[in-house]
């Protein structure tokens, strides 16, 4: 399966990175349990992002578009990421 979307630490699509190729109800699984600035989906790739574990509480979907920041009400907040 390839990638779906590919997540930075920081803003701007810096520092470290991770390719996602599965939906995971756990970020903290990879390690990326709020840690997540900015992110650029791959053609075709469209995640949507949840606050809580199992992909629960407050939801972020941004389509198919590189974000560059997410903005401080989501930044670091990302607990697991489905793959639409």
């Amino acid at each position: 399966m390839s990638p779906y979307v590919r997540w930075y630490a920081d803003r701007d699509l810096l520092g470290a990175s991770f390719d996602a190729t599965n939906p995971y109800s756990n970020l903290g699984d990879v390690g990326w349990n709020d840690k997540i600035s900015s992110f650029s989906p791959y053609p075709g790739g469209h995640p949507r992002w949840s606050q809580d574990i199992g992909y629960g509480g407050t939801r972020w979907d941004w389509g198919t578009a590189p974000v560059s920041y997410v903005g401080d009400a989501a930044n670091d907040r990302f607990s697991s990421v489905e793959r639409l």
